[in-house]
């Protein structure tokens, strides 16, 4: 029961904590658009640092510790879930070994694809991965689709 109750609580807390982060990043999106057109800009790199920082920088620094908290909490409910089921371990691990594998390919072909190197290969990573991500859930409900009809 104790267990269940800590499952329960580190989840809603890295729930809220996540929902946290989103409305933070908004805030700071919106922030930045309010000093562009304070300032007569049309892009952001025209803003100067000294006008950004004391508007952004305390959104930043919570965002940066709610981050923190969010990795903190689920660390702590993989903590729980091994205390609670040695077994389940496994299943946590071979997922995070297929999106890390999933990653350096994603990783290599976005590398591959753009000659540049400004951060664009990270980007393009990032939606390969989405890619991947989300044909490996498709897969998946049809597959368990198609074996709930023949099983039934």
């Amino acid at each position: 029961m104790f267990r269940n109750f800590i499952s329960k609580i580190t989840t809603y807390f890295a729930i809220g904590i996540g929902l946290l982060c989103v409305v933070l990043l908004y805030l700071m999106n919106n922030q930045f658009t309010k000093a562009l057109e304070f300032n007569d800009l049309n892009n952001i790199s025209q803003l100067k640092s000294h006008i950004s920082e004391p508007i952004v920088s305390p959104l930043y620094n919570l965002l940066i510790f709610c981050v923190i908290l969010v990795g903190a909490v689920l660390v702590a409910s993989i903590g729980f879930t091994i205390y609670n089921n040695p077994k389940e371990f496994l299943r946590i691990l071979a997922g995070l070994s297929v999106f890390f594998v999933l990653f350096i390919i994603c990783y290599v072909l976005a590398s591959q694809s753009i000659p540049v190197d400004d951060g664009t290969t990270l980007i393009t990573t990032g939606l390969y991965m989405l890619y991947g991500l989300l044909g490996l859930a498709v897969v998946g409900i049809v597959g368990t689709e198609i074996r709930n009809s023949v099983v039934q």
